[in-house]
């Protein structure tokens, strides 16, 4: 880690408070942490073996206790870390917390959460320091920040976190998740998990990748359920890039889930235990099938059937066509319509009105907009799969504990092809499915077209295993031609830069390059619709005034559109540029195959140009953007490659060479290293003045084995030492 040590605490809840006095509860919460039962106060020296590791981490652990009382529902989750500084970089790391509140709605409950954070510094002599959390914290914009002062190398640094929420809750809930790796980034010479429930709360775990089985702790009261895990002498594991890390190391995971009484159980959309004192270790393929049929199967609603009909009818298309016109027309009505209204509320230029739950269910919200799409298909008797899967760097399906694991888009075979219909989303494009959910095993659940006749009963009666699609690496493509001209004086190179995405490349650009202006207007168009103050203003006045202060707003967020390009343009080629440009060219955002296009024009002074007597050293390697470097322990990598996706990177750059010199140094820019993992290749080519240089480079899979890391750093290194070539124009004498 490159930053100081930041302990985040996130108050998610309507009213809460962050405890800093020393009050009852507080010194009540000290002891239970650091009383006389505590059990880690001889707990100071670490193995031999881990004597030249920077810090270790002599004891860390979790808990949580759910609970409820009358109508109340408790829910307690603290964390304790005591660690041995044993270098100067592990004290700056640990020299300074940071913890900020965070204000966020809920549904139809109230929560109310305190928090308290307790720090201390334990000496090699055995004195000890306890930090004044709420003499020393300074606030800032995000939050307070807490320095540790007076650590050194040698000392013991241990803190505790202890939240406990409070909330009514007459029927059911459902807590989130908790996912942990047992190792961490030092030596973990013990760790220790625990939790407690008791009557009306499920349990779903389980551990991973050779980590320990829960246990259970005997009690004496029946409705009194206590479970730990622990673990001793965890190496450390430093998370290289490209990696994930559930894939292959020890971790467990858990969700509870509470339902007051029995008939709340059946309104739980999640996968629970028969019996609420049985631990759900695994979800079967027979349990999703059942969970599904119960709340996707007898779903029906009608959704614009007439109007989207109307507006396919209109037009000669084919199934599939219709199908991809569909897609779209409901992407539009059901959501970027809205999106320009809820811009204009959120600058405060109209009212804030909202309707509806603010904390939406991900998994619920996908669920409900597929649902759009599968109603209008089944209206057209045309047939449909869901498509359940778990996101690779999660596990795959089989290993599927809790419903929120799952994402799920549609399947249609029709006219010969298949397509798949993610769920809803400003960029949602049929045919590009979460790059996460490609090349994994899934769910298949068939949908039964002759039950839609008969209610109450589900169309869902079918679940098979199936393979999700897979893309290449010229699909995922990010494809850059750049124009680049000296001026007279050699001090300046002008570019002039088109950059073409497909595929996933595509998908991180919307993100990052699209504001709402950029695609609003040809929704419009394409769906005869109108622009919010069209439509829903009345008054004269008041649209005058709303579209002035809109399209105000869109020039602000033009200049910050801009600004962010730019920064990212120096980023990309760690130089600073001036007099920048840019223009979105084609959004790219109906057609999985069409790509975003955009277009940069930015000068680059004093950069790449070194002055050699008459002569001039160009770093032209540079301009194919920034290359990765791997130090030696990169290259020593002892765990597996997992990469998002497929990818490729073209670059073409046409140079106009100055009147009166020539080229020499070509011959480094041409490179070829390829093999079965990937590979970077480059040519050159000069007609009269004008040098183009092509290069690729390329990764071929999802995954490598380790064993295959050599020849990924083989491509890699051409690529990086490419970024490092330059030419050298030489004065040609004049006769």
């Amino acid at each position: 880690m490159t930053f100081k040590h930041t302990l985040s605490i996130l108050i998610a809840i309507l009213c809460s408070s962050f405890v800093v006095s020393q009050s009852k509860k507080e010194l009540a919460i000290k002891e239970l942490f650091w009383g006389k039962n505590d059990s880690q106060i001889t707990n100071t020296e670490i193995p031999e073996k881990w004597k030249n590791e920077s810090a270790v981490i002599l004891f860390k652990e979790y808990f949580y206790d759910y609970h409820k009382f009358a109508k109340k529902v408790d829910y307690v989750n603290s964390f304790r870390k005591r660690i041995k500084l044993l270098d100067k970089a592990a004290v700056e790391e640990y020299s300074e917390f940071s913890y900020t509140t965070k204000l966020d709605r809920g549904r139809s409950w109230r929560k109310k959460s305190s928090k308290y954070l307790g720090v201390k510094i334990i000496k090699p002599d055995g004195t000890e320091k306890e930090i004044e959390v709420d003499q020393e914290a300074v606030q800032t914009d995000e939050g307070y920040k807490l320095a540790i002062s007076g650590l050194e190398v040698g000392d013991i640094l241990d803190y505790y976190i202890y939240e406990l929420k409070s909330f009514k809750q007459k029927y059911g809930y459902t807590f989130k998740p908790i996912t942990r790796i047992l190792s961490d980034e030092y030596p973990v010479k013990k760790m220790v998990m625990r939790f407690n429930t008791e009557n009306d709360f499920f349990i779903n775990f389980n551990s991973y990748n050779g980590a320990p089985k829960l246990q259970e702790i005997e009690t004496e009261k029946r409705n009194d359920r206590r479970y730990f895990l622990e673990a001793e002498n965890l190496e450390k594991n430093e998370f290289p890039f490209w990696y994930y890390p559930l894939k292959e190391l020890p971790y467990y995971k858990f969700q509870v889930v509470f339902a007051r009484k029995n008939s709340h159980e059946d309104d739980i959309f999640n996968f629970i235990s028969e019996n609420e004192s049985d631990i759900k270790t695994k979800v079967t393929q027979e349990n999703v099938l059942k969970l599904y049929q119960k709340h996707l199967g007898r779903e029906y609603r009608k959704s614009r059937f007439k109007e989207v009909n109307r507006y396919l009818d209109a037009m000669q298309l084919s199934k599939a066509e219709r199908i991809k016109k569909a897609y779209y027309y409901y992407r539009h009505f059901y959501v970027t319509q809205f999106i320009e209204r809820s811009v204009l509320a959120e600058a405060k230029i109209i009212p804030d009105v909202v309707f509806g739950s603010t904390a939406y269910d991900n998994h619920f919200l996908a669920v409900n907009n597929l649902t759009l799409i599968a109603n209008f298909l089944m209206v057209n008797d045309i047939a449909y799969e869901y498509v359940l899967a778990q996101p690779r760097y999660s596990g795959g399906i089989e290993d599927v504990l809790f419903k929120s694991e799952i994402e799920i888009f549609l399947k249609v075979n029709v006219d010969g092809e298949t397509l798949y219909l993610p769920p809803l989303g400003i960029y949602s494009i049929v045919d590009n499915i979460p790059y996460g959910l490609e090349n994994t095993t899934a769910y298949s659940l068939k949908n039964n077209l002759e039950k839609k006749k008969f209610k109450g009963q589900s169309q869902i009666n079918d679940i098979t295993k199936i393979s999700t699609p897979s893309s290449s690496h010229m699909d995922n493509g990010t494809s850059e031609k750049s124009k680049v001209v000296f001026s007279d004086d050699l001090e300046t190179i002008s570019i002039k830069k088109n950059v073409a995405y497909k595929g996933h490349a595509k998908t991180r650009a919307f993100d990052d390059l699209l504001y709402y202006f950029d695609y609003i207007e040809e929704d419009y168009n394409t769906f005869g619709n109108l622009p919010y103050v069209e439509k829903q203003v009345s008054k004269k006045k008041n649209k005058q005034r709303i579209t002035k202060e809109a399209n105000a707003l869109i020039q602000k967020l033009k200049k910050k559109q801009g600004k962010y390009l730019k920064e990212q343009t120096e980023e990309e080629y760690d130089f600073t540029v001036k007099n920048h440009t840019f223009s979105i060219i084609s959004n790219g955002r109906y057609d999985s195959k069409a790509p975003l296009l955009l277009q940069e024009t930015f000068d680059v002074e004093n950069a790449l140009i070194k002055r050699a007597g008459p002569n001039y050293l160009i770093e032209l390697g540079k301009l194919i953007g920034g290359q990765i470097s791997l130090d030696k322990d990169e290259k020593a990598r002892s765990n597996h490659i997992y990469m998002n996706y497929p990818r490729s990177f073209k670059n073409t750059l046409v140079i106009q060479i100055p009147t009166g010199y020539s080229v020499k140094g070509l011959d480094k820019f041409n490179v070829s290293v390829e093999n079965e993992t990937g590979g970077f290749v480059s040519s050159t080519t000069l007609v009269d003045n004008t040098l183009t240089v092509e290069s690729l480079k390329y990764y071929k899979h999802y995954n490598e084995n380790v064993n295959n890391w050599g020849k990924m750093t083989d491509f890699l290194d051409a690529a990086f030492q490419f970024g490092q070539e330059k030419i050298i124009l030489i004065r040609t004498p004049t006769k």
